[in-house]
């Protein structure tokens, strides 16, 4: 097998040496010199172009005792062992073991670079420094005239971010129109002028004598005796009206436009106009812009001014400050050039783009064709992202970009308070550890960890108090108790078991580890589990597992024979390899001697594309909806019974995002919910059967709109959807509208009291509705609210692990599981009643599933045991092996079938035995 590197997310090892590529011995001395280490430690080696070609391609250099600060290394290296370097953001891939490296070290320096390969170098290889150094020759020259040098630059003193400039004034946004440039070309006709124009000078000068004669007038009559004379002074009050109303009225101050529009004359005066822009933009498309009208802008229309005929000169620098409008403007309809026109703000968005200009590009998307999103995008694409963030964040809404953004630009404190609103909390921990703020860092990774743990998913947490924490304690404690009740219980234990290999650990030897762990931390159900991870362990540390598994091994098939589990059997061969009947005798062995009970055989898998993972599913009519991850992309599918297949892009998830599940209730309602605590606020998405060979639609709706302290929602009958909610005064349940909208809310009262606890760390669909009544669990208490709160209980013997509800329109049954079996429960006179007695009680199962006809499903690792439960005591009928671990047990479309999800999505046949 070929070794190879890979890259890793995050840099992890010592800095134990650098790469400096290029051929150019000064500028290796360059970097050198900005470490500020002693060179005399340095050990340093010339890497070849590539294998082929020994020309030089850069300078390696080893560290020793004296490490310069991480920054200052472009290309860090870590000793993976004796003098074998990788780069720290990158792993050997297989996974090597000590002895295994150690073999590989046949030179005295090994370099392993992602593009050049494995380079090996011997002692008589290394170069001195000095050596890269020519002395210039002496040149003669007179020294007399020399002159004092220049005075050095003052000591740096401070490094910090350059303050935003300050948002432009109104005031100041309105000056800069005032006295705009019309287009070159002229915008209208000089007959057109002078048809508005060539009598308003006449007739405004005599409206002016006019009031100046009547003033005088009028002083020289009432000088004179103006009680005597006033028959004339009313007839001069009125001239004086006449002229003022004829001045006012001057053809100089256009006339206002119609309601309701624009005058002909000047929307004709205005078609020219654009006319005109276009043919502008053929041959001077940087002219253009600068006369270019908005088309679409969500803050156009936000006042009116007074209609023009004239494109003024407009600045075309994107300018965040002028996106908010804030003033009225003259809107121009652009009529049949819209088309036109926003054809050549795109061809110069994209000549932009081409040249590098990405402002200019933004401004055209944002100032002129109204699109902030490719705005945006273009401005990140610019590496402009302190204003990519800006319009993301107050103009796009997206603060999940916008926080990205603010964060690439270094605007950490923009960021930070973005993620912490948003709850990626993880996020926010990274930026106050970028800050230097390490009680705020550490802060919010334990809000991460809490967050994952509630979640079940321990192996996340795990991950975050081992990197982030360097907390190895907590890791592993976290890993044991994923490997009991967490969603990847195999991977929590394989982890936990591999942090015995390797260095700085517990001084533990990993045969010691696996016996412990055996003998306190493996219940019966998970024994074959267990088998399952020794033998891929073994596979990876032969050395550390040689003495002590064999034991271990017999004991679990011995077990596990007992109760018909040969699985464990089939396993021996991959701990006796050097045997090579051994598989053909085992098998021999089962054939013949071990009657195992029927199992079913007869599956449909669903194959979905190439790379998707099947996280979650549920059936709906004729058909099974779920949600796939491929790529970090969420998808939305849908099967129907001919395993015809649709996809519906959803969104782009974040890797840190948590788990995502559908809710739906195909006898209540069309209405699907996507829950989950980071998905878009947006997704509506209505799937029809037009054009679709699904005989079912349905209506996808994001649910992001319930309060944070929600604890279970489910849909109710009255076409809507019920929550419990916590508070300090205690649970109450609330009544919502598909859309929202709170309808009525209730205390939830167990024995004339309200019902309190403490915070409840619980899945958003272990809540379920049948007949008018609410069924969920806390801890060891099944409870039961009708529509207005009012409460009953039933006290299990021990911890519930998992619901399950029969089909609406039945007579409503509920699967309890717990830690040590199955009840099935029932409402009966306002009472829930246990129906038969407890089974199941050696499965020690997970996840539980109540199926049509009587039937009961339950999963234990990969096992999958079928009931009967007509009988007082349920009987099993059947078992199923799956592909790997079961994570959901589902209906199916079809009555007699069964579905769920481990490595696939399967659907089984439940009539059919093979």
């Amino acid at each position: 097998m070929e070794l190879r590197i890979i890259h890793t997310e995050k840099a992890e090892g010592i800095i134990a040496g650098a790469f400096i590529p290029g051929a150019d011995a000064a500028s290796w001395l360059m970097e050198i010199a900005d470490w500020q280490v002693p060179v005399t430690l340095l050990r340093c080696y010339v890497m070849p172009i590539s294998m082929s070609d020994n020309n030089p391609g850069g300078l390696f250099v080893i560290f020793n005792h004296k490490t310069p600060t991480a920054h200052t290394v472009r290309f860090a290296y870590t000793c993976v062992t004796e003098n074998v370097f990788i780069p720290v953001d990158a792993e050997l891939a297989p996974a090597c073991n000590m002895t295994e490296l150690k073999r590989l070290a046949v030179w005295d320096v090994q370099v392993f670079h992602p593009v050049i390969g494995m380079v090996g170098f011997e002692k008589a290889d290394e170069v001195k420094l000095s050596s890269l150094i020519k002395p210039i020759s002496e040149k003669k020259a007179n020294w007399n005239y020399a002159h004092p040098p220049l005075a050095g630059r003052p000591p740096l003193q401070y490094i910090g971010l350059e303050p935003m400039p300050p948002m432009p004034n109104l005031l100041d946004s309105l000056a800069g129109d005032i006295g705009s440039l019309a287009l070159d070309q002229g915008i209208l006709d000089e007959e057109v002028y002078s048809s508005h124009r060539s009598d308003w000078p006449a007739k405004e000068v005599f409206a002016a004598l006019l009031i100046i004669g009547g003033i005088i007038l009028a002083v020289v009559i009432l000088m004179s005796g103006g009680i005597s004379h006033g028959g004339l002074f009313t007839p001069i009050v009125l001239l004086l009206f006449y002229a003022m109303k004829n001045l006012g009225n001057s053809p100089s101050t256009p006339s206002p436009p119609r309601k309701g529009g624009i005058s002909y004359n000047l929307q004709q005066q205005r078609e020219r106009e654009l006319n005109r822009l276009i043919n502008l933009f053929d041959s001077n498309a940087d002219e253009a812009l600068q006369y270019a009208i908005p088309l679409n802008s969500p803050y156009l229309n936000r006042g009116t001014a007074t209609p023009s005929a004239r494109l003024g000169q407009r600045d075309t620098n994107f300018n965040l400050g002028k996106l908010g409008g804030g003033r009225p403007g003259d809107t121009w309809n652009g009529g049949n050039f819209t088309v036109t026109l926003q054809q050549r703000y795109q061809q110069a968005a994209n000549t932009a783009i081409a040249s590098g200009d990405f402002k200019r590009a933004a401004y055209i998307y944002a100032h002129l064709l109204g699109s902030f999103s490719l705005a945006a995008n273009v401005l990140k694409q610019g590496k402009c992202y302190y204003e990519a963030g800006v319009l993301f964040r107050d103009h796009i809404k997206n603060q999940s970009e916008a926080a990205g953004c603010f964060g690439e630009s270094g605007y950490f404190s923009e960021a930070v308070e973005i993620y912490v609103n948003l709850k990626q909390h993880e996020k926010a921990a990274e930026l106050y550890r970028l800050m230097g703020q390490e009680t705020e860092a550490v802060k919010y990774y334990r809000t991460v960890i809490d967050e994952k743990l509630a979640a079940n998913d321990y192996l996340r947490a795990a991950d975050i108090s081992l990197k982030h924490l360097d907390d190895r304690k907590e890791a592993l404690a976290q890993l044991m108790r994923g490997w009991h009740v967490g969603n990847e219980q195999a991977k929590c234990l394989t982890t936990y078991l591999q942090l015995f290999t390797e260095p700085g650990g517990e001084d533990r030897q990993l045969n010691d580890v696996v016996k412990s762990v055996y003998n306190t931390d493996v219940p019966l159900s998970k024994k074959t589990s267990f088998l399952i991870i020794l033998g891929d362990l073994q596979k990876q540390y032969p050395e550390k597992l040689k003495d002590g598994v064999m034991p271990i091994v017999y004991d679990v098939i011995n077990t596990q024979l007992q109760y018909g589990d040969t699985e464990a059997l089939t396993l021996m061969p991959q701990f006796i390899a050097k045997d090579a009947l051994l598989k053909t005798d085992t098998r021999r062995f089962i054939n013949k001697n071990i009657k195992t009970q029927r199992e079913l055989k007869k599956v449909n898998y669903i194959n979905l594309h190439a790379g998707t993972t099947c996280i979650c599913a549920l059936s709906y009519h004729d058909q099974l909806i779920g949600l796939g991850i491929k790529d970090q992309e969420l998808q939305l599918f849908r099967v129907n019974q001919q395993n015809k297949i649709e996809y519906q892009f959803l969104y782009r998830e974040h890797p840190q995002a948590g788990p995502v599940t559908l809710l739906s209730e195909p006898a209540y309602t069309d209405q699907v919910f996507i829950v989950g605590a980071s998905i878009p606020a947006n997704i509506d998405i209505v799937l029809d059967t037009v054009q679709s060979t699904f005989d079912s639609g349905f209506r996808l709706r994001s649910l992001n709109w319930l309060n944070t302290n929600y604890i279970a929602c489910y849909i109710n009958q009255q076409n809507g959807l019920s929550a419990l909610h916590n508070s300090p005064t205690g649970v109450y349940l609330a009544h919502y509208d598909f859309d929202g909208q709170l309808l009525s809310q209730f205390n939830c009262m167990l024995n004339d009291q309200v019902f309190t606890t403490a915070g409840i760390g619980l899945r958003p669909t272990t809540l379920f509705c049948r007949d008018g009544y609410y069924y969920f669990h806390m801890d060891n208490i099944l409870m039961c609210f009708d529509h207005e709160g009012n409460g009953i209980y039933l006290e299990m013997e021990n911890s519930i692990i998992a619901l399950s509800a029969n089909e609406p329109n039945n007579e409503s049954e509920i699967a309890v599981l717990t830690t040590t079996g199955c009840q099935v429960v029932k409402l009966t006179n306002k009472k829930l009643e246990p129906v038969g007695t407890l089974f199941g009680k050696e499965l020690e199962a997970t996840h539980v599933k109540l199926l049509p006809g009587k039937k009961l499903a339950m999963a234990t690792g990969r096992w999958v045991t079928i009931f009967d439960t007509t009988t007082e005591t349920p009987v099993k009928r059947n078992i199923i092996q799956a592909e790997d671990e079961v994570i959901q047990l589902l209906t199916a479309p079809k009555r007699s079938q069964l579905g769920l999800i481990s490595r696939r999505l399967a659907i089984y046949d439940l009539d059919n035995e093979q």
